[in-house]
């Protein structure tokens, strides 16, 4: 931390030490995060968002006057865990299909070469993107792994019209 930020800031090294296994969890949350909003699961994904937000401000209510600092990170990592959980579930229960821990290096090549692409290609900024999803959707499935499976049941829905829809008919 001296070196980055300047001794100052050397206090601030257990609290991101206690972090970091949450910076793990976002990387699954934003994974997950983008298969329900590709599949038209937004009510689903409205509803684990509140569910997180209750139990995150709920504990820190709690444990904050206590606990100081370690509790807001505890309970950080904690709600971006329980995000992890909630949301395998709800996208086995939309799409048919278990995200397991083996998808990883895969996803980790496939968004490699997106970037790449993204970075290398020169042309303008909607083609430079379309460019690269396609780059990523096809890495997936043409990489071994489990991608193809997950590429079959997410990009059907994400690919049909969707009827316009009142507010409580998302959360089927």
């Amino acid at each position: 931390m001296s070196l980055a930020s300047g001794a100052k800031y050397d206090a601030a090294v257990p609290a991101l030490r206690m972090l970091a296994p949450g910076i793990l969890l976002c990387f699954f949350t934003a994974l997950f995060e983008r298969m329900l909003l590709a599949g038209h699961r937004e009510g689903r994904l409205l509803l684990v968002s509140g569910v997180v937000f209750v139990f995150n401000v709920t504990l820190n209510l709690l444990l904050i006057p206590s606990y100081g600092f370690k509790a807001a990170v505890v309970v950080t990592v904690a709600s971006e865990a329980l995000w992890v959980l909630l949301s395998i579930f709800v996208v086995r229960r939309s799409f048919g299909c278990t995200p397991r821990p083996n998808f990883v290096p895969q996803v980790a090549v496939a968004t490699a070469l997106a970037v790449f692409a993204l970075i290398v290609l020169p042309m303008p900024w909607p083609a430079q993107e379309l460019v690269a999803a396609l780059v990523y959707v096809l890495a997936l499935v043409l990489l071994p792994g489990p991608g193809w499976g997950y590429v079959v049941a997410v990009l059907p829905p994400a690919l049909r019209p969707q009827p316009r829809r009142w507010a409580g008919s998302y959360l089927r």
